[in-house]
């Protein structure tokens, strides 16, 4: 290989991890946690929205805002973040094939957790960025917020609808990415229309 040649760099994710009894263990042991068995089964923690401010503390909140809570410094304590993102880092890592050469998923996440935060978090951005750009929409899940000419009493922000439904802003953004509801588009900001919430919170009520 010569100077000028650079070698390839594969863009390929390995599959969702879903997460079992075992690694809910781990996490509950790195953490000191107690996750509980109903959150068995659940994706998010393998495949983590790093735009959102929920699943990566050094992204702008909607609208481009800045966080007046933890001012995306990593590692300060912040209300909306959810507190096992280092952990999910380490798992999407693997995924995207930022990892050491172990032979078991247990090592395997150790040994990111054991890296420095800010070299793994660099390693992932850059693979994430360049998967990104070379990627197309073609999942309901990765596709655009659509683009709708909404008033504004007609929409809400995350965080709004979050307090119409009682819970958590970590608990609403699930629901969004989960496809549980729409996201709309007016010009960079994204929304959740008001008839939308309202109805999903009359169904969360009967459940």
């Amino acid at each position: 290989m010569t100077k000028s040649e650079k070698p390839e760099v594969s863009v390929e994710v390995a599959p969702k991890i879903f997460l079992d009894a075992d690694i809910q263990k781990e996490i509950n042991r790195h953490y000191s946690a107690c996750l509980k068995d109903e959150l068995l089964g659940r994706e998010c923690f393998s495949d983590p929205k790093l735009e959102s401010h929920v699943c990566n503390v050094r992204a702008r909140l909607d609208g481009g805002k800045t966080c007046t809570r933890c001012g995306h410094k990593v590692g300060r304590p912040c209300e909306i973040t959810c507190d096992i993102h280092h952990f999910c880092l380490a798992v999407y890592a693997i995924r995207l094939g930022v990892c050491s050469k172990a032979k078991t998923r247990a090592k395997l996440i150790k040994d990111n957790l054991g890296r420095p935060f800010q070299d793994l978090y660099a390693d992932v951005m850059e693979r994430h960025a360049l998967r990104a750009s070379m990627s197309t929409f073609d999942s309901p899940e990765e596709a655009p917020a659509v683009e709708e000419p909404l008033e504004k009493d007609e929409r809400l922000t995350i965080a709004q609808a979050a307090k119409v439904c009682g819970c958590s802003h970590a608990k609403m953004r699930s629901f969004v990415d989960s496809g549980k509801l729409e996201t709309v588009k007016k010009g960079r900001a994204v929304y959740l229309r008001k008839g939308d919430v309202e109805e999903f919170k009359a169904s969360l009520v009967e459940n």
